[in-house]
């Protein structure tokens, strides 16, 4: 695999990194994707962004949409809405490579935790996941 090049989305990427979020998000619209990634634009990783991944010839190869939000216990939480790692043999390194670069983000933003993003249908499965997470506390007495 070529050497990768991980940063925050820039205008130069939104284009490029348009092939790998249609592959994430499989209604969106270049029109549509051209406003979303323009608006994280502005916040430059402070609440939410948009990490990419290329090569050096600029090949896109990964996408990462995250956010950081307060949490209730105190420390801000990481919330990875989508992941999108593309590679004609072996996507994982990309897909590890961007994981690894979100999360020393969000240990420098003093993130104790982090979520994903799941979804909610069917429900038994939602259920499952968050039954079997760190974020369920059960109690009995017998």
């Amino acid at each position: 695999m070529d050497a990768l090049n991980l940063h925050l989305l820039e205008n130069e990427d939104v284009d490029r990194a348009f092939v790998l979020a249609r592959l994430g998000y499989r209604d969106l619209t270049l029109e549509t994707w051209r406003r979303i990634a323009t608006a994280t634009l502005g916040e430059r990783g402070q609440s939410r962004g948009i990490l990419f991944a290329c090569t050096a010839a600029g090949a896109a190869k990964g996408l990462l949409v995250y956010a950081i939000a307060p949490a209730l216990a105190g420390k801000p939480s990481l919330h990875v809405e989508r992941l999108v790692a593309f590679d004609l043999i072996d996507p994982g390194p990309v897909a590890d490579a961007l994981i690894d670069k979100v999360l020393g983000m969000a240990r420098e933003r003093d993130c104790e935790t982090f979520s994903l993003a799941a979804p909610l249908d069917p429900p038994t499965t939602a259920s499952a996941l968050v039954l079997a997470s760190p974020a369920s506390v059960l109690h009995k007495i017998f």
